[in-house]
Formats: structure tokens, sequence, C-alpha cells
């Protein structure tokens, strides 16, 4: 009875410790364009990966209105749809983004380092750029920043 009692606490304390990390961790959305690597990787919490990923596979799609709808929201206020889609709709199309490091600006605000291989949209050729990617956090979710070079603030 003693064996049967230990083998029995055995098997549960190692389904604990088999369903708790999957418990703990969000699941990031994989992605065809989108890879990740340290210490971006450790660095970037579960949110802003999901909505990182969410925004990056619509523009690769050219989803203006999804991604939109994942502007912040003051960039929503400044620019309509139409005026939007009008500043994009020449855009190259993402093949590849590589996000390789988080820099926190503010609480709740962050500079995301990346490599991005953009099909040009008149040429048709590869470019690879390495831009800065903006990010802020309002009530637990994460929104892009949309960067006009005019206005050098959040």
């Amino acid at each position: 009875m003693k064996i049967a009692s230990k083998a029995g606490i055995i098997i549960a304390c190692f389904v604990f410790l088999m369903v708790l990390p999957s418990c703990s961790r969000e699941t990031v959305p994989k992605s065809k364009i989108v890879s990740w690597v340290d210490p971006a990787r450790r660095e970037v919490p579960g949110g802003l990966k999901k909505a990182f990923v969410k925004y990056w596979d619509a523009r690769s799609r050219l989803d203006w209105d999804s991604t939109y709808r994942l502007e912040a929201p003051h960039v929503r206020w400044l620019l309509s749809l139409d005026d939007y889609f009008a500043r994009h709709r020449m855009a190259g199309k993402p093949k590849k983004v590589v996000v390789k490091r988080m820099i926190r600006l503010y609480p709740g605000a962050v500079e995301l380092e990346m490599d991005l291989v953009l099909e040009d949209a008149r040429t048709l050729k590869d470019e690879t750029y390495t831009p800065r990617d903006y990010w802020i956090e309002l009530s637990g979710r994460w929104y892009h920043v949309e960067k006009n070079p005019l206005l050098r603030f959040f």
C-alpha cells in the first residue's frame, strides 16, 4: 500500500510540473515572417509579442484595416483610416522581420530593434532595413506607434 501511494504522489508531482509551465506562459502566435533572437526573445513580454506578430503579419498581407486598429489611439485620432491608407498605399511588403532587442523608453513605452526585409512596391526587389518599431501599453494592451518625423513625441 505504501509503494502505491508513493508512486501516486510521484506521478501527481510529475503531472503538476508538466502542466505548470504551460499555464504560466503566454502563447505567441506562429508567424511566417516574424522571428525573435536573444536578447529580444527573453526580454519582450508575451502580450507585446502577440500584438507585434498580429501587426506585422497584417502588414505582410497589406491589410491596412487590421494594422490601423493596432495603432495607438493618438495615432488613430491624428490619422483617419483614409489618411492612413494613403500614407501606406505604396509601402513595401514585409517578407521577414527579426526582432533583436527591446529598449524600455518609459514605463509602458518600448522601442524594438529589428531587421526588416521588404519587397519594394515599385521595383519588386527585396531591400533590407534596420528600423526601430515603437509600442505603448495602455490598460494592459499593446499598440503600435506610427512615427511621424514631423511629430517627435509618442
